[in-house]
């Protein structure tokens, strides 16, 4: 049976992941690591726009286009998969004030 828990020590080093999980649902043993943590922040109309996109190409029978009225309210609303942009941007902003040697927080220019 495989272990639910990968065994990375064969991955050479540096190691990079990445993930679109809130700060406060990363496992402890990430937040306690000697690991760094980069977050990459994208402009707000950039995420909604690529995600309505994400949206529009996971449509299956409905015709034409999700509408990007119900699109944006609905992130506005943090009603997506990946839950409040905001609130998310905000947990890594204030991890990255609390621990800026652990966490980088990096602003797209777009």
């Amino acid at each position: 049976m495989e272990s639910p828990t990968p065994d990375l020590s064969g991955i050479p080093s540096p190691r990079v992941f990445h993930t679109h999980l809130f700060y406060n649902v990363l496992p402890e043993s990430i937040k306690n690591s000697k690991s760094k943590i980069v977050y990459v922040v994208r402009n707000p109309k950039d995420t909604f726009i690529s995600l309505w996109h994400f949206m529009n190409e996971i449509r299956t029978n409905e015709p034409g286009p999700f509408p990007i009225e119900k699109a944006f309210e609905s992130f506005y609303n943090g009603v997506h998969s990946h839950g409040p942009f905001f609130d998310h941007v905000l947990q890594y902003w204030t991890e990255s004030l609390n621990s800026p040697n652990k966490i980088v927080f990096l602003k797209s220019r777009r």
